[in-house]
């Protein structure tokens, strides 16, 4: 058999401890319909604010420059979020329209979602058009349609019926391309009962060309994506009688091939509808998990010193 040298038996050590403590809790950053910013932890569910609110809703949230954290503003600017403070930042208007009030125009060209591929900036409109956006100046430059079905309400808009109208959009990235889950739909007085008016699809885009194709149907109501190392993590409006959007949501994965979700965990309805996502902080090792690896490094190094000195 051979024989591990003492330092490396030390770091195989000291690293199974630190890799066991390091995936403990992993956490993304969000922003949510109420103006928060902060973590929900990938394990509990667990939403934890962070600074005084953002100003501006965001649609889409992405790792910028020097730290920041940028997200598509519904009254169409690019803003950078601290992620210690949570204070929120105008980079510069895109150009997109604003349909961040009941009075705001809501048209075509009106903000949709933003997603980052290969060190780049896209964004979508309600038109389903496909945008590069500059981190430096936030102006979006048009690539050309998606094809992908566009948004024919003004969200939160009231029907005769006493519907209301809503739609549903994430953009995220993975494996090179672009993808897009899309519904429009509305709901009935009694909050759960929906109308499709375009039913929810899972969409694949081609970043230079802009142009979409639908992969397949999707389950509803997906609010936000993200890919985290390949695996697609998504945040998902209510889905029963008992818990109607908006009050409620669920945390789960994506699968690309079918467009169906599942669910790992419900949040609790005080997070608020999630709509931009975001790969988080590496959790940082608690004390205890530093004082057993303390510990057991001086164990071993003791151990190892014995055997020598026989």
């Amino acid at each position: 058999m051979k024989h591990l040298s003492a330092p490396t038996l030390l770091a195989t050590f000291a690293l199974g401890l630190l890799t066991a403590s390091a995936h403990a809790d992993p956490t993304v950053y969000v922003t949510n319909l109420f103006q928060q910013f902060g973590t929900v932890s990938l394990t509990t569910g667990v939403f934890s604010p962070i600074g005084p609110g953002t100003p501006e809703a965001g649609q889409g949230l992405v790792m910028g420059l020097g730290g920041s954290l940028l997200t598509l503003t519904t009254a169409g600017n690019l803003s950078a979020i601290n992620p210690t403070t949570g204070i929120q930042t105008v980079v510069g208007p895109t150009g997109l329209g604003d349909c961040s009030l009941s009075t705001s125009p809501c048209g075509p060209n009106s903000a949709g979602a933003l997603t980052s591929l290969g060190g780049k900036l896209y964004a979508t409109d309600f038109g389903n058009n496909l945008y590069t956006v500059d981190p430096l100046t936030g102006i979006a430059t048009l690539i050309g349609a998606t094809g992908i079905p566009p948004v024919p309400i003004i969200p939160f808009s009231m029907n005769p019926d006493g519907s209301t109208n809503l739609f549903d959009e994430s953009l995220f990235s993975a494996g090179g391309s672009l993808y897009e889950t899309f519904d429009v739909f509305s709901f009935a007085t009694d909050g759960y009962t929906k109308s499709f008016a375009v039913a929810p699809g899972l969409y694949k885009i081609d970043p230079l060309t802009g142009i979409g194709s639908l992969q397949s149907a999707a389950s509803p109501q997906i609010l936000s994506a993200t890919n985290i190392g390949g695996v697609i993590y998504v945040f998902q409006g209510g889905l029963d009688a008992a818990n109607p959007f908006p009050g409620f949501q669920t945390l789960g994965t994506l699968n690309l091939a079918t467009g169906n979700v599942t669910t790992l965990l419900n949040l609790d309805a005080s997070t608020g509808p999630i709509f931009g996502i975001v790969e988080g902080p590496s959790p940082v090792p608690e004390p205890s998990s530093l004082a057993l690896l303390g510990t057991g490094l001086a164990a071993l190094a003791a151990k190892i010193r014995r055997a020598r000195n026989r």
